[in-house]
C-alpha cells in the first residue's frame, strides 16, 4: 500500500494548450488521492532538462544514460550558464526556448560547444545540477515526513549516479 502525501507538477505553458482545465484535474487527482495539496511550479522538470541537454550534446533525447557517463569526463566550466537558479533551485528558465531547446542566442557561448571536452562539461553542469535538485527534494521529504520508505520513479532515478549518491545519503 502506498500513501502519496503530495504530488509535485512542474507546468510548462509550451506543453499544455489548456493550464486551467489541467490544474482542475490536478486538483481532482489531489482530492482522489486525499491529498493535502498539489504542488505546482512554471519550471521545466529537471528530468526534461536533462533530456534536452542530452539532445543539445547530439544523442538521442532518450540516451540520458549516455550524457550521465559523459559527465564523468566532464568538469565546471563558466561558459556553462546556470542550470538552476535561486535558493529553491528552480530551473533557469532564460536558458531554454518556448521550443524548449538551449536559448544559445541569449546565451551565445553555447554556440561553440561542439568540442567532446565542452560537450562533457555540459554533461558535467547538468548531472550536477540534478544531483543538487534530487538533494533538495530528499531533503525537504526527510524535513517533513517521517516515512523512512520512499518510492522514487521516472526516468530520472535511472541514474545510477543519483541513486549511488541517494544510497550514500
Amino acid at each position: 500500500n502506498f500513501n502519496v502525501e503530495k504530488k509535485y507538477v512542474n507546468f510548462d505553458p509550451h506543453r499544455f494548450d489548456m493550464f486551467e482545465d489541467y490544474y482542475v484535474s490536478l486538483n481532482e487527482f489531489a482530492l482522489d488521492m486525499n491529498l493535502q495539496s498539489v504542488v505546482v511550479n512554471n519550471t521545466l522538470d529537471i528530468g526534461i532538462v536533462y533530456e534536452i541537454i542530452t539532445k543539445f550534446i547530439g544523442f538521442n533525447q532518450d540516451d540520458c544514460g549516455k550524457t550521465m557517463g559523459l559527465s564523468a569526463y566532464g568538469e565546471p566550466d563558466n561558459d556553462i550558464p546556470p542550470i538552476l537558479v535561486g535558493e529553491d533551485l528552480h530551473v533557469n528558465m532564460n536558458l531554454f526556448t518556448p521550443s524548449s531547446i538551449l536559448n544559445d542566442v541569449s546565451y551565445p557561448k553555447l554556440q561553440k560547444f561542439f568540442t567532446l571536452k565542452k560537450k562533457a562539461n555540459l554533461a558535467f553542469a547538468v548531472q550536477k545540477a540534478l544531483e543538487k535538485k534530487i538533494i533538495q527534494r530528499m531533503d525537504m521529504i526527510s524535513d517533513n515526513y517521517t516515512c523512512k520508505n520512499i518510492v522514487l520513479s521516472g526516468g530520472v532515478f535511472y541514474n545510477v549516479v543519483v541513486n549511488s549518491m541517494l544510497v550514500k545519503k
